[in-house]
């Protein structure tokens, strides 16, 4: 699995670690498992796609920005994602992202509401980068 729900990290709150062999796989990983604490993302179809830019001074505030963001749409537009593609850039000592996200509007009589999502945290987040691997960890509000 690509990322796995962390019980003892907080109570209030649900904490996960995403994994990737890339940043870019890690962000994506990070989506699933935020979009997974909603409903079961394997029920979700791709048949609505979204494009996102980001610019953040470092990698945690584009994390922070990357699901922030995903969940203006979840928020917004009821849209509900499942497949995610990450391309993060580093110039000038920014962090810049162009990221496509596909999905489809809930359907309360397809998807199962397992939790609410209100938003992402800095709260314990780490993202740390190995020679082939990178690894998320991440709080999200609920």
């Amino acid at each position: 699995m690509s990322y796995k729900y962390l019980e003892d990290i907080a109570t209030a709150d649900i904490a996960f670690e995403a994994v990737g062999r890339t940043t870019e796989e890690a962000f994506e990983n990070a989506a699933k498992a935020t979009f997974n604490i909603i409903t079961d993302i394997k029920d979700v179809k791709r048949e609505t796609e979204k494009k996102l830019v980001f610019d953040a001074e470092d990698l945690k505030a584009l994390l922070f920005e990357w699901i922030d963001g995903l969940l203006f749409y979840w928020d917004s537009e009821n849209l509900i994602f499942s497949d995610f593609v990450v391309k993060i850039k580093e110039a000038s000592g920014r962090y810049n992202m162009e990221a496509t996200a596909k999905g489809e509007p809930f359907d309360p009589k397809r998807h199962e509401v397992k939790q609410n999502v209100k938003s992402p945290t800095y709260h314990l987040m780490e993202i740390e980068n190995q020679k082939d691997r990178c690894k998320i960890r991440m709080v999200i509000d609920i």
